[in-house]
């Protein structure tokens, strides 16, 4: 990917003709088109760049390929418990619900779905990416859901310009090229060799040709052109920045490319990396994001098979498939910010599957710690597609432990870069993401291979990743245990104590980064770390009452659920961040210098890591005013949980 750095100014980077030594040309063409997005969700939905679907059941579970847990009666229908509505024949045939989702999410299926929606490019906004919408609209009523939409959103999409696309040339000093790119993807088979693929680009790019003299700054990350222009006394202003991917989030590049006033940036896929849901794809997306899309579609299918033999759960069950994902998580962002009120009330979790397999080593989860030991329970009652005698949890646990909870799996903070974004950082609705994933600590990939290239098809996945489909089947069932007990338990299964303990550790964490420069400049943070202990302890307390609760009593059961529903909305600071407005979430948000992370107290430590580059009064202070907002948040769970009464 390329990219000139203009940052939307005509003149901040003028073309700087060279006539010394080798340069490189760099030319960048793309276009803006407003185009209507749609995505897939019952009651409301989300576009993408080309549809969103929402389709409910009864109850309320999201999904980012789509699933929402939640308070929502759109479909007139009354809740009622699933053991008391399921028929005798269901029942004889499957024992359980349990039992039924591990019997009857089958390999062939999801295959199946993958070979037809991977089998042509389906780039948001695009023909092709609306008939995959409706022909999802159609199969969800099929399978039984009873309301399926099809919202609409305008959004503005960027694409390349195929008659000039972007190209990068070497020339020496007369002017002779010496080195020109390929614009396209070379086919490797017959399925590759189409003209509706898109060249190679940089979405929302600014287009333009740029000259200039190269250097390379390694992932074009802050401490990289740090290290290229204190260490090596090297000047990037006007300069073509080369870096490969990965590290950070692309944008991130560009931005650091464009505080340097460097003059275009070249983004590459370097091969000591292997370096490279929603629905749309920027070209086949067998794996980002089809995978997911057809792990969905079979639990549809399966979740509506359970509806035919008189089930009904607890709460709303809705399905969503997400479009315009790939150009900013354009369509769950505006459906929720269309819906965000109704989400904030009634929303209990919103459960992500992007990509549903990028690797064949270990199931792999981002998430809020609410959610965590409900997460752990669903991977226990799946075995492992490794080894039938452990269970997905044990095969986790051992593939990516928790250094700070021995025995337990890590589950990541979430940062941004899926449809999750949204909800977690917007309305404060308790999120996690789940993948089967390549062995990250080792490999140290900053992505699957063939990320975002035309080389993610369905042979590739059959071929190399999961040939008989196992690990699709896998991550469905864990995905669809824990849907099922979020919308089936009396009471919600979500731990404050979990949130109250990772709290603590980020405080611990932060205080051996910073703590020491802290003490010197007197930043008092014994209030946060008093406040995390008294949260611990109301924490602990209300899940002591919370066991003993007279489940019997439909007032003391409402009234547990919602205060385990505002834990998380305790932590939205309605205004938005001070750095970053458009993220609400006090504990979790991206990190303002690399949009895919996910810092602890992200404000504060965004603050904190401005004392690293300008260690003036005014930056101090404004370390005490986040420091400050931080702790009222925390205050304000320790209100919510302290607050309540039930019996």
């Amino acid at each position: 990917m390329m990219t000139p750095v203009y940052e939307g100014k005509e003149d901040m980077f003028p073309l700087i003709p060279h006539s010394e030594d080798d340069c490189v040309i760099h030319r960048s063409a793309n276009k803006s088109r407003r185009r209507e997005i749609t995505s897939r969700c019952r009651g409301a939905s989300v576009s993408r760049t080309t549809f969103l679907f929402c389709s409910t059941l009864i109850g309320l579970t999201t999904l980012v390929c789509g699933l929402i847990i939640g308070y929502f009666n759109w479909g007139g229908a009354s809740r009622c418990s699933s053991s008391d509505t399921i028929s005798q024949q269901f029942q004889s045939k499957y024992g359980g619900i349990t039992e039924m989702l591990s019997m009857e999410i089958h390999a062939e299926n999801i295959k199946a779905f993958l070979k037809e929606w991977s089998a042509n490019p389906h780039l948001a906004g695009t023909e092709r990416e609306k008939s995959n919408a409706v022909k999802l609209v159609d199969l969800w009523k099929s399978q039984g859901l009873e309301d399926v939409v099809l919202k609409t959103y305008s959004v503005l999409l960027s694409y390349p310009d195929e008659q000039q696309p972007s190209s990068v040339t070497i020339i020496d000093d007369e002017s002779k090229v010496l080195f020109e790119s390929q614009r396209f993807e070379k086919p490797l088979s017959s399925e590759q060799n189409r003209s509706d693929i898109v060249p190679p680009y940089l979405a929302y790019a600014k287009t333009g040709d740029v000259a200039g003299d190269i250097i390379y700054v390694n992932y074009c990350s802050e401490s990289d052109f740090e290290y290229a222009s204190v260490k090596l006394l090297i000047d990037p202003a006007h300069k073509i920045a080369l870096c490969r991917y990965g590290s950070i989030f692309r944008a991130d590049k560009v931005r650091n490319a464009a505080n340097n006033k460097c003059a275009g940036v070249i983004i590459y896929s370097d091969p000591a990396d292997y370096a490279r849901n929603h629905r749309d794809a920027w070209v086949f997306g067998a794996l980002d994001p089809t995978s997911g899309t057809a792990v969905l579609a079979e639990l549809v299918r399966v979740f509506g098979q359970m509806v035919e033999g008189g089930w009904r759960p607890r709460r709303t069950i809705i399905f969503c498939s997400w479009a315009a994902e790939e150009f900013g998580l354009l369509g769950s962002t505006e459906w929720v910010e269309e819906f965000g009120k109704l989400l904030q009330d009634r929303a209990v979790a919103y459960l992500n599957v992007d990509m549903a397999v990028t690797g064949n080593y270990s199931l792999h989860a981002l998430g809020v710690p609410l959610l965590r030991q409900a997460l752990f329970d669903a991977a226990n009652r799946v075995p492992s597609p490794h080894n039938r005698s452990q269970s997905v949890f044990d095969h986790w646990a051992v593939s990516f432990p928790d250094p700070s909870l021995p025995g337990k799996p890590l589950v990541e903070g979430l940062g941004s870069g899926s449809d999750f974004g949204a909800f977690i950082h917007r309305v404060g609705v308790p999120s996690v993401d789940l993948r089967y994933k390549y062995d990250s600590q080792h490999l140290k990939l900053p992505s699957h291979p063939l990320y975002h290239s035309a080389y993610s098809t369905f042979d590739t996945v059959q071929r190399f990743i999961d040939p008989d489909f196992q690990l699709h089947v896998t991550l469905g069932r864990v995905w669809a245990e824990l849907a099922l007990n979020l919308s089936e338990s009396m009471l919600l299964p979500l731990s404050p104590l979990d949130y109250a303990e990772d709290l603590e550790k980020n405080f611990n964490l932060l205080t051996v980064k910073y703590g020491d420069k802290m003490k010197l400049h007197q930043v008092p943070t014994d209030g946060l770390l008093h406040a995390i202990k008294n949260l611990t302890t109301v924490a602990k307390e209300f899940e002591e009452r919370m066991r003993k609760v007279n489940v019997h009593s439909e007032l003391a059961v409402r009234q547990v659920n919602d205060v385990l529903m505002q834990m998380e909305r305790a932590f939205i600071v309605p205004r938005g961040l001070d750095e970053s407005p458009m993220y609400s979430h006090i504990l979790f948000a991206p990190s303002a210098h690399d949009a895919y992370k996910a810092d602890p107290f992200p404000a504060l430590s965004d603050a904190l890591y401005e004392t690293d580059q300008n260690s003036d009064t005014e930056t101090w202070k404004n370390v005490n005013k986040q420091l400050a907002g931080l702790v009222a948040s925390v205050r304000s769970a320790h209100s919510v949980l302290s607050d309540s009464s039930f019996e």
